[in-house]
Parts: structure tokens; C-alpha cells; sequence
């Protein structure tokens, strides 16, 4: 048996313990929406990897040509949509928001997807330029969110509907910076250091040790290993522009869709959005 057969079989075996299992906890896996059902937050609040489990059976779950056309059809259409959402609502540093708006919208355009934290960076190598947003880091202030937040909706490993909107303008990296990343190539790459922790917290560490450890990305990120075995970390080339993408946890907001931003403190709630933007577009509204 050949190596990609023998990979074949085993992503449909998880698949099916996983799928058993969630319908042996009383989930309809055939609901788009089951993830957000009361049953499936409460067994999460008790089993917190209940989410990394759904995280796996999105991206190990078998899809037909059919469906596989309706996800390529929808998808590139949707996030280019919300894209022109934050940028039209100026809405910086929105990953968490864009995630949160494809995630419950796809749900209703009846494609899988799951919200992924994780870290981020880009380079435009013949500019000298680079730059990075991580999960190991040191928090701004209190709360801060650290790293970027994405959507896998396989065959997307990557759908970043936000990335124009990190911060970058007046930033000479901002011009290479498209409205929207896909990616449904999935290049692996191995993450290092420099993907993983920010600069300044890797110098902390080399006065601290001499050096940086082998292992310094997995002692910082210790779930990076587990969940990069169906995450892995990727890489994709737009134009001059070398993104890499590292996943290190699943990612989904509690709420419905139309509780995103639901006190209008910045820009259009998620009823609005869906109402007068993405419904429209899609012949449901």
C-alpha cells in the first residue's frame, strides 16, 4: 500500500472514531450548526478538546465532487464579502470578528469550516521586509489577544478575510498585502522559532539561556505538536508575498451570528452584515 493510500485510511478511520463519537454524545453531525447547538457548549465547557475534536472532523471529513464545487464556489465569494466589510467599516485588527462572520456564515451556506488560532507571517523577500504576528508574545495590555485567527473550510487550509486589515497601514509591507489569502494547496512547512515567538520575547530568551533551545517553539507552544498533526504549519506565495501560516488551537465564538458585534461599537452588527451584505449576494435575503 502506497503512502498516500495508507494516509487516505487513516484520516477516514479518525474521522469515523470522531464522527461516532459525537453521535454517540447526541449531536446531528449532519447539522451545519451543530457546534454552536446548546448540547455541543455545554459538553464543551466539561470537555474543552470536545472543539479540537470538531477541528479534526471538519478537516478529516470525506468530500464529493459536488460539495467540493459549492466549497470553491462559496468560499473565495464569501471572504472577499467580509474583506470589503472591515475595510469599508475600517475595522483594524479584526481577525477574531472575520472569523467569527465566515465561520456562522458558511454554516448557512451549507459549507464545513472551523476558526483556527494560531501564528502568522509574511515576507517580501526581495524588499527586505518582514513581519509576524505570534502567539508567543508579550500582551500590549491586558486581555490582548496574541497571534491571528483564520478559517480552514477544507479544501481550504486558509481562509484569511482580514489580513489587509492587521494594522498595516503606513506600513511599507501594506501595498503587498492582498484584500483577502486563500490557500487550498496546503504547502507544509516546518515551523521555527521566527514563525512562532516574537522577536523581542526570543531575545529575552537568548540572555536568559545563551541560546535558543531546539525545542524553545514546542516548550512555548506546547500544542503545537498535537494539533499540527491534522494542522500543519503552511506556507503560499501571492504574487511577491511568502505567507506561513502555524496552527496551534481551534478557534469558535460561543454566539450566533447576529450577536457579532452585536453593540454596534464598531462598525455594522452581524444581523446587518448578513442582511444587506452577504445574504444578498448569495440569493437569500
Amino acid at each position: 500500500m502506497g503512502e498516500a493510500k495508507r494516509k487516505k485510511n487513516s484520516h477516514a478511520q479518525q474521522f469515523k472514531k470522531i464522527n461516532q463519537l459525537f453521535q454517540d454524545a447526541g449531536f446531528d453531525t449532519s447539522d451545519f450548526g451543530f457546534v454552536d447547538h446548546p448540547t455541543f457548549l455545554a459538553a464543551e465547557k466539561h470537555k474543552p478538546a470536545l472543539l479540537e475534536d470538531y477541528a479534526k472532523w471538519v478537516m478529516l471529513r470525506p468530500r464529493d465532487v459536488d460539495y467540493e464545487a459549492h466549497v470553491r464556489q462559496t468560499v473565495p465569494r464569501l471572504a472577499q464579502l467580509i474583506a470589503d466589510v472591515l475595510e469599508e467599516d475600517r475595522l483594524e485588527g479584526s481577525c477574531q470578528m472575520a472569523c467569527s462572520l465566515l465561520t456562522k456564515s458558511l454554516a448557512r451556506l451549507g459549507v464545513w469550516s472551523v476558526g483556527i488560532v494560531g501564528s502568522s507571517t509574511f515576507e517580501v523577500k526581495s524588499q527586505g521586509i518582514w513581519r509576524g504576528l505570534h502567539t508567543v508574545d508579550y500582551r500590549d495590555f491586558e486581555g490582548a489577544a496574541l497571534g491571528h485567527s483564520w478559517v480552514c473550510a477544507p479544501p481550504f487550509f486558509v481562509v484569511d478575510a482580514s489580513i489587509k486589515r492587521q494594522r498595516w497601514s503606513g506600513d511599507e509591507i501594506y501595498p503587498y498585502i492582498p484584500s483577502i489569502i486563500l490557500d487550498d494547496v496546503g504547502q507544509m512547512t516546518k515551523p521555527t522559532p521566527i514563525d512562532v515567538i516574537s522577536a523581542r520575547m526570543r531575545t529575552d530568551v537568548i540572555m536568559q539561556r545563551g541560546s535558543l533551545p531546539v525545542n524553545i517553539i514546542h516548550e512555548m507552544e506546547p500544542n503545537l505538536r498535537a494539533f499540527g498533526k491534522t494542522f500543519p504549519a503552511t506556507e503560499t506565495v501571492i504574487d511577491q508575498l511568502s505567507a506561513r501560516y502555524v496552527p496551534t488551537a481551534a478557534n469558535m465564538s460561543d454566539g450566533t451570528l447576529e450577536d457579532i458585534n452585536a453593540d454596534g461599537s464598531c462598525g455594522r452588527v452581524g444581523s446587518q452584515i448578513w442582511n444587506e451584505v452577504i445574504g444578498p449576494a448569495f440569493y437569500l435575503a
